[in-house]
């Protein structure tokens, strides 16, 4: 709910309150429903220039509330900001888990994942523009072998040669590798 109302009977008329506008008015350093720090600075300083309120004998208890007010204010401030830094770091770390999903960690090439889901793009363009594509199934022969007799060390070498071999292949940008 958004809004202002006018301050009367305070000897401030035409000073408004700002309603609560959004949640996002903390993340930007604004206070939403209370009064932001300056403002309420100067209310406080135009009521003490008032002899009226100046003596009156609530008027402590007023600055002290006010002061109360602005702490918890400074606080919820940093409260959205933490909020915020939480939700971005968040983000960032669903689309690293994301990107890590979807990528071998050995060669660093698409998986079976991405794969199946970029071979199923390219159907649904086939189907939708005509034309055909190419799908290219390779096997390294008698690479178990070759593992059992280097070790797993040495054939992972030879995955990331072979892998890099055929990336240095790949000239158009709808071209994938993937293992």
């Amino acid at each position: 709910m958004t809004g202002d109302r006018k301050s009367a009977g305070t000897g401030l008329e035409g000073a408004t309150v700002t309603g609560l506008p959004r949640r996002w008015a903390l993340r930007r350093g604004t206070v939403g429903m209370m009064l932001q720090e300056q403002k309420i600075q100067d209310w406080l300083a135009r009521l003490a220039e008032n002899p009226d309120y100046a003596a009156h004998p609530l008027m402590r208890e007023f600055r002290a509330l006010a002061d109360d007010h602005l702490k918890l204010m400074r606080q919820l401030t940093k409260i959205a900001k933490i909020s915020d830094r939480m939700q971005t770091d968040t983000r960032q770390m669903a689309r690293a888990l994301h990107a890590a999903s979807q990528t071998d960690p050995l060669t660093d090439l698409p998986n079976r994942r991405q794969m199946i889901e970029r071979l199923e793009a390219e159907l649904c363009r086939v189907g939708r523009n005509g034309g055909g594509f190419a799908l290219i199934m390779l096997d390294i022969d008698h690479f178990k072998d070759f593992n059992d007799h280097y070790g797993h060390l040495a054939g992972d070498d030879c995955l990331r040669m072979v892998s890099n071999a055929l990336r240095a292949t790949i000239r158009r940008a709808p071209d994938i590798l993937a293992r």
